[in-house]
């Protein structure tokens, strides 16, 4: 055997090695567990997610606004349609404490409905265009944009308990918010940008807290990190904040990572695997799910995908949609995704259940053996 031949057995071995570990890490990444084609649906706008794992999805038939009712089971439970005035469609869903919904339709309405579709009570955004909505079933708060960036907090009984305007304090240009969300003590965290009058100044994002009054306690700004937009913005269980961006070149998403006060704790990119992330959540076991799009190399057009990412940011797996939009997103109480897309098909994914990876007698292991043996003694014989 020639002395060569021991070093390229080493490699071999070395490949093994290194096959063999790679097949039995676990990587958490879901898998369909059930989905429903809503028939007659022409838009879904927004999904909830209740306690007992049924969804109720809020979008629009031939006739307009309109609900409908899927059981844990995957079965339609029912639907109804709800005649709000001059509205089309439902963008926003909630569960009201008592177990009636709040919605929010693409006419500003905010509405108070019991399962039948029947209203309650309505409330009309005065000014601007919502830009997001949170409630905790009794309050909602409506972030929208008009001259000023606005916030609206309406009460239980459809009362506008107060609204303030938010300028960019610095006069160098205009501040718009993009999402809201409530705190646990009935406080807010609001975000978005401050769009620069100047064309050679960044756009800068920001984050406005504040308590139950609408008084702002604190105001964040990441122009130093990068930063140019907050694009949504999502509580973590530490009561800091997971939020997407773009940074301030205006196409490079970003995942950040805040702390309860609004200090950058980290900044994740994508590379060029997403153009625009626009949804986030934390994953049951560490890291991320991600929702966003990527661009059709030919038509350009948006191919949405949902990343899960690792603790260290990398990207461990994929849901690819494609040009079946995603219209429509929530999290299910058992670390799973709910999805809607503009087909009116609704899909809840749950994490994989399968323990193969972590067993010796597992197919992929066997044949990832069999690959590297193969290598080895090609390798081997070569230098005989």
């Amino acid at each position: 055997m020639k002395r060569s031949s021991y070093a390229t057995i080493a490699a071999a071995l070395l490949l093994i090695l290194v096959l063999f570990p790679a097949t039995v890490t676990a990587i958490d990444g879901l898998e369909e567990n059930r989905s429903v084609a809503i028939e007659g649906a022409e838009s879904l706008g927004a999904l909830l997610v209740r306690d007992d794992g049924g969804v109720v999805a809020g979008g629009a038939d031939a006739v307009g606004p309109a609900l409908w009712f899927i059981g844990a089971d995957g079965e339609m439970s029912g639907n109804g349609t709800v005649g709000a005035g001059n509205a089309t469609t439902i963008s926003y869903l909630a569960e009201a404490r008592d177990g009636n919904l709040l919605l929010f339709t693409d006419a500003s309405d905010l509405l108070r409905v019991d399962e039948t579709g029947t209203i309650m009570w309505t409330w009309h955004l005065p000014f601007g265009e919502a830009a997001g909505l949170d409630s905790d079933g009794e309050s909602t708060y409506i972030a929208s944009n008009y001259i000023h960036a606005m916030l609206y907090k309406v009460g239980p009984g459809g009362t506008e308990q107060w609204n303030r305007s938010f300028a960019d304090t610095s006069g160098v240009g205009y501040a718009r918010l993009t999402t809201v969300r409530m705190l646990a003590d009935g406080g807010f965290a609001a975000a978005g940008y401050v769009q620069p009058l100047a064309d050679e100044t960044d756009p800068t994002g920001f984050l406005l807290l504040g308590d139950g009054e609408g008084v702002t306690t604190a105001e964040v700004r990441y122009g130093h990190e990068g930063i140019g937009y907050i694009t949504s913005l999502r509580l973590r269980p530490d009561g800091g904040f997971l939020a997407t961006a773009i940074a301030t070149d205006g196409v490079t998403p970003l995942l950040l990572r805040l702390s309860p006060g609004g200090t950058l704790e980290e900044s994740i990119e994508f590379g060029k695997r997403l153009e625009m992330a626009y949804w986030a959540a934390e994953a049951p076991t560490g890291g991320a799910y991600v929702l966003g799009y990527d661009a059709d190399v030919v038509t350009g057009e948006p191919q949405y995908l949902l990343l899960g990412l690792d603790e260290a940011g990398s990207q461990a797996w994929m849901l690819w949609f494609g040009d079946d939009r995603v219209t429509a997103i929530a999290k299910t109480g058992d670390g799973g995704i709910a999805v809607g897309t503009g087909t009116g098909t609704i899909t809840v994914y749950l994490p994989e259940t399968a323990e193969g990876g972590h067993v010796v007698t597992d197919w992929w292991l066997i044949l990832f053996g069999i690959l590297a043996g193969g290598i080895a003694f090609l390798l081997i014989k070569r230098q005989m």
